[in-house]
């Protein structure tokens, strides 16, 4: 049965204005916003978050190694996160062999547990993007789950799981800061200024994380 028509917000990053954006304005029931995301191209819901990118963009993406960081950020932010990847991504060029490609595919699904999805057009990346938002929303409607669904075993991955879990902390930022406070403890003492003092740490992370922790509602 088509869902057509169901209401599903989507957030898009201001640099995906274009033709992929307009094909998804055309659809009855999706709602497009543009704002600036720390990762990824477009926010499905408070979990999920889509890297979209041309056949071109993804085999440059593997060639530097690339698409690996921002998997790994994309982690780090949200659970759900995938790979959009539009037109030809296996004809080998830039130096590049298929293997690399059919590699980089193979430990992004199977080792990251992120899907990597293939459309042929905009049009079909509009509508992909569409049903994954009705789908991940409706889901997130039906029972809450778990943010965070991974324990840790050891004490080492429980300071880590701790830090981690700040907005826009990914493991790398996380080391930075356990180095630059040592105890998770004091990490979460910190103010805005303290954290600018991180090496890596931007503005913007900066304040995400001291508004959460100064909040004082859990909504």
């Amino acid at each position: 049965m088509s869902r057509l028509g169901t209401s599903a917000k989507i957030t898009a990053d201001p640099a995906q204005r274009g033709r992929l954006a307009e094909h998804l304005e055309e659809i009855q029931g999706a709602e497009l916003e543009f704002e600036e995301l720390d990762v990824g191209d477009f926010l499905l819901d408070g979990e999920t978050v889509v890297e979209y990118k041309s056949g071109t963009d993804f085999i440059l993406a593997v060639v530097d190694k690339e698409v690996f960081d921002t998997a790994n950020r994309m982690k780090a932010h949200y659970r759900r996160p995938v790979f959009l990847v539009e037109g030809d991504h296996f004809t080998a060029r830039f130096h590049q062999t298929p293997f690399d490609v059919h590699w980089a595919i193979g430990h992004l699904t199977g080792a990251l547990e992120i899907p990597v999805l293939y459309s042929p057009s905009p049009k079909d990346s509009a509508m992909l993007l569409y049903t994954l938002a009705v789908e991940a929303q409706q889901k997130a409607g039906d029972a809450e789950q778990p943010l965070r669904p991974n324990r840790p075993e050891t004490r080492r991955e429980g300071i880590r799981f701790l830090v981690e879990g700040l907005p826009g902390v990914d493991p790398e930022m996380a080391r930075a800061l356990l180095r630059h406070f040592g105890t998770a403890r004091a990490v979460f003492q910190a103010g805005r200024e303290e954290l600018l003092e991180v090496e890596g740490m931007r503005e913007k992370v900066a304040d995400r994380i001291s508004d959460l922790l100064d909040s004082k509602k859990g909504k």
